[in-house]
């Protein structure tokens, strides 16, 4: 089983940016034992919205310390890590 489970809100206009954007944050800190899924949010509104998600990009993470979630560009990522407890 997986250490952590993602979820990452995008819109296909961003999907790539912040998808590459996301790999650098886990790959940088060696993080692999994660499972991840990518949610269109124009496609699966229904699922954004009981999710809360008004923006993207958005990830949230299910791990030991319950749900985290960052909103914003993921370029920084020393501050999305710090959010989502990566550190």
């Amino acid at each position: 089983m997986p250490k952590f489970f993602l979820a990452l809100y995008v819109t296909s206009k961003d999907s790539g940016k912040a998808l590459a954007e996301l790999y650098k944050i886990l790959e940088l800190w060696e993080y692999t034992d994660y499972e991840l899924t990518i949610i269109d949010v124009m496609n699966d509104r229904e699922l954004a919205l009981e999710a809360g998600i008004t923006q993207t990009p958005v990830v949230t993470l299910i791990g030991d310390s319950g749900l985290k979630q960052y909103a914003g560009d993921l370029k920084d990522h020393a501050r999305a890590r710090e959010v989502l407890g990566l550190t």
